[in-house]
């Protein structure tokens, strides 16, 4: 019997432990961290500063700060560092309103004619988090994919792919291999429904079966698509002085190691900021994005190059025991483009993507149409001649 009160003594007293410690516990206050406007003006980097763009975390070079300043509490300035947000340079938040629940809140908004930026920010414990979220107003928000128009004999008018130069300039062969490229680009859905979101987010939906799809268009076969969707914050844009910039995340595409990205004679830290420019022009439902001369011609100085440490003697398969000097092949067709490309008195050469507006559906399509097979057709026919 002594043991048996024993035991309910020493639940009881565990019991009545466990309900103190609890009740110790609710009612502790809460940290406060929120300090004056006075002592929260200041800047702030390294580990002190966090900055989102569209949920995703900036990777800010060393040295790079945030800055508050301000005397009103309803009207605090925040500047944010250069390129947080890509394109964005000397961007600051005026009139925006700081509250203290129990940490500083900062809300507010920065807006100009082409985009808004909301701003969303907590000091706490003398670290600054800054949320942006941007949101874009350009007539080329929304889903884009390759165009290609006909006209009534069924021939090819415009191809995804074309080039632009001076009056009476040809470009050889090159006139017929580049709508080619783009009309089997499009009939093995390399690459669909790029669309443009207002968040400065760029995302398409790409064919990982690609180049045997491309093979299985040439020869007017069935394709079997296997389509993957490109994550959100892998590449951005935006819009300015009409130009539109197209910004990758080497970060995220190389695993925070950009440096491993051969981009040849292209500027690295240049791309992760400012972005790639491309002319562009819309049109109703059709938009034309472009790279002019001036960026063109480097790289086809180093086609040019590439196509000259090509062995003349290696053949490349073509199928129905047909094959082709590479070499020869390649100084048929993009020699000539090379050459205009580079060439001093050429004043105009635009490499074209074309797109028009409107989604296409994520299935494997009917056989390309007899336009596409009739290019088809003569590049098998040139490939055959030349063997003989």
């Amino acid at each position: 019997m002594m043991k048996k009160h024993l035991f309910w003594l020493v639940t009881a007293l565990i019991a009545a432990t466990g309900f103190t410690a609890c009740n110790d516990d609710d009612d502790k206050d809460p940290v406060n961290y929120a300090v004056s406007l006075a002592e929260a003006a200041g800047s702030y980097t390294g580990t002190d500063l966090e900055i989102y763009v569209g949920g995703q975390s900036v990777q800010l070079l060393e040295g790079q700060a945030a800055r508050i300043g301000g005397m009103d509490a309803d009207q605090v300035t925040i500047s944010i560092p250069d390129y947080a947000i890509p394109g964005e340079t000397g961007l600051t938040f005026t009139g925006v309103k700081m509250t203290t629940p129990l940490f500083n809140v900062f809300e507010g908004e920065n807006v100009n004619a082409s985009r808004s930026i909301a701003l969303k920010g907590e000091l706490r414990d003398g670290r600054l988090r800054l949320d942006l979220t941007p949101a874009y107003r350009s007539d080329i928000v929304g889903v884009w994919n390759f165009n290609t128009e006909l006209d009534e004999n069924e021939t090819v008018t415009l191809a995804p792919i074309s080039i632009a130069t001076d009056e009476g300039v040809s470009l050889g062969f090159g006139e017929f291999i580049l709508p080619l490229v783009g009309v089997m680009l499009q009939n093995s859905m390399a690459l669909i429904n790029l669309e443009f979101h207002a968040d400065g987010n760029l995302t398409a939906t790409y064919n990982a079966n690609t180049l045997n799809d491309m093979m299985a268009a040439m020869n007017e076969q069935p394709i079997a698509p296997v389509f993957v969707h490109t994550p959100m914050n892998a590449m951005k844009w935006y819009t300015k002085d009409g130009a539109l910039y197209l910004v990758p995340n080497l970060n995220l595409m190389f695993k925070n190691n950009p440096t491993k990205a051969q981009l040849g004679p292209l500027d690295i830290s240049k791309i992760m900021t400012v972005g790639i420019p491309l002319h562009y022009t819309k049109q109703g439902d059709k938009m034309t994005a472009y790279a002019s001369k001036d960026q063109m011609e480097p790289v086809f100085e180093m086609l040019s190059a590439a196509i000259q440490l090509i062995d003349p003697a290696f053949e490349l398969e073509l199928g129905e025991d047909t094959s082709i000097p590479l070499r020869s092949m390649l100084e048929m067709i993009l020699q000539p483009i090379c050459d205009v490309a580079t060439d001093p008195t050429v004043q105009r050469f635009d490499l074209c993507l074309n797109f028009k507006a409107g989604a296409v559906a994520e299935e494997a399509p009917q056989l390309p149409d007899a336009s596409a097979a009739a290019v088809i057709g003569g590049l098998n026919e040139w490939a055959k001649n030349r063997a003989e």
